[in-house]
């Protein structure tokens, strides 16, 4: 009786064991092959924060551009692993820091070569051997309200910001540099040159000292580089 309770006792222990390096495996088989759902991602230990110089007025939130959207960076990073076969596309081209992207897999942070994953509604980026946060314009946090509300339009692949003041000056025809072709929503940026986020179609617009006047109602409104 002893022993067959010795032994029911040894079988139980070794299914234990076994049971512990099962679920063990199938955890590190999901963080290797990339299956780590959303859920995981955000659960997993945030650390180094990375944001945009808000000491020089000239540079943007740190951005990419991916299928035709915006995603800024969060300032976080994400402890998680992918294998390269789960790249969904790398930055192609960089930008100035004092511009946003316009075009696909451009970036005004991220070096060209450097990988990217979607997942859900934002994009995952390899910025210093980290996986960066990069959101949606409808979920990130950190970009400036000032920056989403202002009148803006797009001139020359640069973003140029109302300074909500008429300038006193005579323009002729000649001078004019283009119009706007094109009205977006003002909760967004311009991503085309001759776009606007306001309803200005059809504007003229020319360069005046470090920034362009658009002509408005019979005014010349100063717009310039942030």
């Amino acid at each position: 009786m002893e022993n067959h309770h010795h032994k029911s006792l040894r079988l139980a222990v070794i299914f234990l064991v076994l049971l512990i390096a099962s679920l063990s495996a199938c955890s590190e088989g999901n963080i290797k092959t990339g299956t780590t759902d959303i859920t995981d991602v955000e659960n997993s230990p945030l650390v180094t924060q990375v944001t945009e110089d808000k000491n020089d007025p000239n540079t943007m939130s740190p951005t990419l551009m991916v299928e035709g959207k915006l995603y800024y960076l969060s300032g976080l990073d994400v402890n998680i692993d992918f294998d390269k076969d789960y790249y969904d596309g790398q930055i192609t081209a960089s930008v100035n820091p004092s511009q946003l992207p316009v075009n696909n897999d451009e970036s005004n942070i991220a070096p060209v070569g450097t990988p990217y994953v979607k997942y859900s509604d934002g994009v995952l980026a390899m910025i210093g051997e980290k996986w960066m946060i990069f959101e949606s314009d409808t979920k990130h946090k950190e970009v400036k309200d000032y920056d989403k509300v202002l009148p803006t339009i797009m001139v020359g692949d640069r973003l140029y910001f109302s300074q909500g003041v008429d300038i006193n000056v005579d323009i002729d025809k000649s001078e004019y540099l283009g119009t706007i072709t094109s009205a977006i929503d003002d909760t967004k940026m311009p991503l085309e040159n001759g776009q606007a986020n306001f309803e200005a179609k059809g504007a003229p617009y020319a360069v005046y000292k470090n920034g362009v006047i658009l002509l408005l109602e019979g005014k010349w409104f100063f717009f310039e580089i942030k």
